[in-house]
């Protein structure tokens, strides 16, 4: 590899480290306190207090992982990850030096550690210390004065076993002059766990004989049948618990046999976890572990039971954990960090703090059988008897619920409702469940009026208004607690057919659904006697009508109907006319029940459907809806509802419900955390949620029942309840999640922009191998929030963004497995100056890219760039993409930004089709042309020229051939970038650097010119080529100035190189990545910041200081 040229790079450029989005959480601790609590991602500690991110430091600045945090004293924390310990200052999180020789910041170790036991005798300090060859070693450390610590090794201890360990974990060691109940555990690649003793004495001055020795294994624990990746010993130490790559948790214990005496014996196996367990721990409520599967699981010490289990469906795994007092702290591999309260549960008995499982009986009203009816049926079932020749069971009529709601009668008093077909209204308080109110809907109403048996449907308003539905179309609307003077309200609306659903849209407003597409909407009063109709809206369809939803404005509604459509009405003529759709979106939720859609002020329309998805509508100035993105729910394959905290500031819903098979689920919409899962049994059945989410947002503090209605053999019917209400401490009860959560799975492919002129927001689009894509901004070296982009069917290999400058229009492209491609319009209507608001972003899906192509899953786009288009004005806007896939096309689409378009989206103009898979491409501008610059798995680059026609209507020609080929890798290029370093009306002077597999990187500087006949040649000026260039795949590289580029590649680092004609490319400065199996480098420029971000397991923004 080339070497830095002295210390030009100290004066010219600086690199800086700002943070790391997504990635893995390699260590996360409570170790500041229950509310207090660390959270670490590669070399950077966070430190969030109260679930926010209030500091972030980076502890480890020459690169590597954090792996553990150990108390040192009331005022250090001992840091430790890969083969370096570091001693951090509690208040102001400095790194502390050590003094070996030298001053340092870190204790560096010949070897991975794993564990690390700290023991204090008064002012000096002792480490033992579990590495990853088998070996303990012994470091005395004594603070010198505030901020610097003296350490030397006492000795090293080689277990009598020398292997390769995955984990250890350390017990004991109350006092340096009782080193023999210090033990240590440690986890071995053949499938053993070896437990020995690694200290019998020590010496301050040893000599080099008693500075190595060998100790005997006391005990091997066999059982496992995978390697041992991790174990933990409990407080009094006599339980080791521990974790396998065989999916397995065990238990182990300590006891005495009078023949062998003390020995460790297997209690029981835990399975469960579907894939590798990665950590397991104790807590008061048992053992905790996480696995790859994605999941945290519960066990009983005692019996090995499992009592709970949570899932994190964003991530593939659940890395690290924590525990403190009742609940569990989780790192995951997404970047997000979950809490998981062990003890809501839904086994514990009712009256605890802690949210349970109740049963309620709901009191039978059916009416009682008469002799004469009885005998009658009795004859009834001879005669069949007698005429089947078989016995026949006797039929008990059953009570039937037609309705059940949970609702809020006033400040933190909450309550149930049931109604019957047999006039009953039961209420019960959420509080006891105990039965507080009967009431006899049908009370005073005659039976050739409103027949009790009719009865479909029932909605309670917060004035106790409870609106009641039949089949034949009539409304009863009836005011509770009003038991001595009943008030009611009867509407007839049969002309409208069966009402299948009610629904209150303000306090004194209800909605009837009713088959054939109409909505009546009611004027209710406080006291119930003259209701009226206020509007009949027509959908002028045959579905059926399920949600609906007021206009932020008060002058219209949306509507969402049984094929997933979404409806607009405008109510601005004030008529009590049929009203009819003055917008449709059709298929919004592909011909599924849209069960719940609200507005925003922005004109944002959002709706949850039996799809599974959160789909995002938009009304234009001329009340035109228009489709935005539908993003699918991991682990709910039917969304039932939605909440938010604050609605003027949220942009998507804080929490989601649905079901997925018969479990109805409830999940942090943000991070896919599961918060609560209930089995119902099936999805017919009658069921009713309520939440209460505060004003912020905060789940930590939200309030939620779930009510299930069971029918019984007898013919009744009991409704399973799980509540928090009545917690004493609902402020700590919920499970929760923090932090972005970015990817489970590998980046492939990153771009960053500017979203508008002036201001320091930057867009970052990440594609992964999860399928999925992220948009995602930072603002003030802050990720402020990331939004999901709907998922593809394979991973995504490419994506592209293109913003003409002061524009707040930005064109996303998005491409992957089976050559599919999605465009994207981004609109941002942020000012500077002003704070970031997410709510403030509006995402467009435009459509598709067709490639016409027949495809598998093994065909994908792999490179993907876009252009804004300089040949068409500010009104018809549009942007030139290229893309290149895996059977050798390339090809380009004209977008166009505004939708009203007839083609929007212009279908592939097919520019050639190579002998080998395309990997990268770039496009250049000059004149009247696009250059596509295109590299390939045989390691050649070739440049291909598309005309455009400035005639009355714009063309695009592709030329046959392309005007120049070059070979410049051994194997795949993987990237190419280009600068322009002249350009003038005759010529342009050009670089063009690639990079690929073969480790090299090639710099060509060329000449292009027209001549007479209007052909493009090319002149090459030179060639340079630097071998080794890193020492590994180089997988991205970008200029950053008109002759100054970085690159980063398998070998995980950024180099910054620069070019000259007379010495080719040199290195000026490196710097390493802590992102693993890093894929892809984005660059952009923010006002006078240039900012680079590498791509991997997560990714890395990394700021170039340009100095001069």
């Amino acid at each position: 590899m080339s070497k830095a040229i002295g210390n030009t790079f100290e004066e010219t450029f600086e690199f800086q480290k700002l943070l790391i989005l997504g990635g893995p959480v390699t260590c996360v601790s409570f170790l500041l306190g229950a509310s207090e609590y660390l959270v670490a991602k590669g070399p950077w500690i966070e430190i969030y207090r109260d679930d926010d991110v209030v500091k972030r430091h980076l502890i480890f600045k020459n690169g590597g992982s954090i792996h553990g945090v150990r108390n040192l004293d009331d005022s250090t924390i001992l840091i430790f990850g890969g083969q370096q310990v570091a001693f951090v200052d509690k208040d102001s999180f400095e790194v502390q030096l050590v003094s070996l020789d030298n001053p340092i910041e870190y204790l560096t170790i010949c070897d991975w550690i794993w564990d690390v036991n700290v023991l204090q005798q008064g002012a000096h300090y002792f480490l033992a210390l579990g590495l990853a060859n088998n070996v303990c070693e012994v470091w005395f450390l004594d603070r010198t004065f505030p901020g610097t610590f003296t350490a030397r090794r006492l000795c090293r201890r080689l277990c009598e076993l020398r292997c390769i360990t995955y984990c250890m974990s350390f017990d004991g060691w109350t006092s340096i002059s009782n080193n023999k109940d210090l033990k240590l555990a440690s986890g071995t690649v053949f499938n053993e766990i070896l437990i020995w003793m690694p200290i019998e004495s020590i010496e301050m001055h040893p000599n080099e004989e008693m500075m190595t020795k060998r100790c005997p294994i006391e005990h091997k624990l066999l059982g496992h049948k995978g390697v041992i990746l991790a174990l933990n010993f409990n407080e009094e130490g006599d339980q080791l618990v521990s974790a396998s790559d065989d999916r397995s948790v065990r238990l182990w214990r300590l006891v005495f046999d009078q023949q062998q005496g003390q020995t460790w014996t297997q209690t029981w196996v835990g399975w469960g976890h579907t894939a590798r367990v990665w950590n397991v721990c104790f807590s008061c409520e048992g053992l905790v572990s996480t696995g790859e599967d994605g999941t945290s699981r519960l066990w009983d010490n005692l019996n090995g039971e499992q009592l709970g289990q949570i899932r994190n469906y964003a991530s593939q795994s659940i890395w690290s954990i924590d525990v403190c007092n009742n609940f569990a702290l989780l790192g995951t591999n997404d970047g997000s960090v979950k809490i998981w309260n062990l003890r809501c549960k839904t086994t514990h008995a009712l009256g605890t703090e802690y949210p349970c499982l109740s049963t309620i009986l709901i009191p039978d009203d059916r009416p009682k059988i008469t002799p004469e009816a009885s005998l009658r049926d009795t004859d009834r079932t001879k005669t069949i008897v007698d005429r089947k020749k078989k016995k026949k069971k006797t039929n008990i009529k059953a009570q039937v619920i037609f309705g059940i709601e949970c609702y809020q009668r006033a400040t933190d008093d909450y309550a149930l409702a049931v109604g019957t077909r047999h006039g009953s209204l039961f209420i019960f308080s959420l509080y006891d469940f105990k039965l507080q109110e009967t009431t006899n809907w049908h009370d005073g109403i005659e039976d050739n009026m409103v027949r009790t048996t009719n009865a479909s449907c029932l909605a309670i308003s917060r004035y106790q208004i409870a609106a009641i539905g039949t089949t034949k179309g009539e409304l009863v609307i009836r005011r509770l607690n009003c038991a001595e003077n009943p008030t009611f309200d009867i509407i007839n609306a049969r002309n409208f057919k069966s009402i299948q659903k009610v629904s209150w849209c303000k306090d004194d407003l209800v909605a009837s659904f009713h088959i054939k597409g109409i909505i009546v909407l009611w004027q209710v009063s406080k006291i119930p006697t003259n209701s009226v109709v206020r509007t009949v809206l027509n959908t002028t369809t045959s579905v059926i009508p399920i949600c609906i939803y007021p206009l932020s404005s008060g002058k219209g509604f949306v509507v969402g109907d049984s094929c997933g459509n979404v409806s607009l009405f405008s109510t601005e003529s004030d008529s009590s006319d049929e009203i009819y759709a003055t917008s449709v979106c059709k298929k919004v939720h592909a011909k599924q029940h849209i069960n719940q859609i609200k507005t925003f002020k922005d004109g944002r329309v959002i709706s949850v459907g039996n799809d599974g998805c959160i789909a995002e509508c938009f009304i234009t100035n001329g009340n035109i809806l228009v489709r935005g993105t539908s993003i699918p729910i991991s682990g709910i394959s039917g969304v039932s509802q939605m909440w938010y905290g604050n609605l003027s500031l949220e942009t998507l819903p804080v929490i989601v419900a649905g079901y997925y098979g018969n479990v109805f689920t409830v999940i942090d919409y943000a991070s896919n955390f599961e918060l609560v899962k209930f089995e119902t049994g099936g999805r017919q059945r009658k069921i009713s949620h309520l939440m209460s989410v505060s004003p912020e947002g905060n789940l930590q503090f939200s309030r939620q029942s779930i009510a299930v209605c069971l029918n019984r053999k007898d013919g009744r019917n009991e409704v399973t309840l799980y509540s928090n209400l009545y917690c004493k401490h609902s402020k700590l009860l919920h499970n929760r999640a923090k932090g972005v959560s970015l990817h489970g799975e590998p980046i492939y492919d990153a771009c960053m922009f500017t979203t508008a002129e002036d201001v320091d927001h930057v867009a970052v689009v990440s594609g992964s191998e999860d399928c999925t894509a992220k948009l995602s901004f930072l603002v003030n070296d802050t990720v402020k929030t990331s939004f999901s982009l709907p998922p593809q069917e394979s991973c995504i290999r490419a994506v592209a963004a293109s913003r003409k400058s002061c524009s707040p229009i930005s064109l996303i492209a998005i491409g992957g497995g089976k050559l599919s491609i999605d465009f994207y319009l981004i609109k941002d209507a942020n000012v500077p100056g002003n704070s970031f608001r997410g709510n403030l972003i509006q995402i467009y899906n435009i459509g598709k890219g067709g490639t016409h192509d027949m495809t598998n899953i093994d065909h994908r786009i792999n490179a993907i760039k876009a252009l804004p288009n300089p040949f068409v004005d500010e009104a018809n806007a549009s942007h030139f993409v290229a893309i290149g896939d895996s059977n050798g096309n390339v090809g380009f689409f004209i977008v166009q930004e505004d939708r009203k378009h007839e083609r929007f989206i212009i279908p592939k103009y097919h520019v050639t089709t190579q002998d080998r898979p395309v990997l990268s491409l770039d496009i250049l501008l000059w004149k009247n042309s696009f250059l596509i610059v295109v590299g390939s798995t045989s390691g050649d680059i070739s440049i291909w020229c598309v005309a455009v026609n400035q005639g009355a209507t714009l063309t695009y020609n592709a030329h046959k051939a392309p005007i120049h080929e070059f070979k410049t890798h051994q194997m795949g290029t993987n990237t190419i970038c280009t600068s322009i370093l002249n350009n003038s009306t005759s010529s342009m002077n050009l670089l063009l650097c690639s990079a690929g597999d073969d480790q090299a990187i090639s710099v060509i500087e060329l000449l292009l010119s027209r001549g007479s006949n209007k052909e493009i040649s090319v002149t090459v000026l030179s060639n340079s080529v630097t071998p080794e260039a890193d020492v590994s795949a180089v997988k991205g590289v970008h200029f950053i100035g008109k002759s100054k580029f970085i690159s980063v590649g398998y070998g995980q680092k950024m180099l910054l190189w620069n070019w000259s004609r007379s010495k080719g490319s040199q290195l000026l400065s490196a710097i390493g990545i802590d992102v693993c199996d890093v894929n892809c480098l984005a660059f952009c420029r923010v006002r006078n910041r240039a900012l680079a971000a590498a791509g991997g397991e997560g990714l890395e923004i990394i700021e170039v200081h340009e100095n001069n």
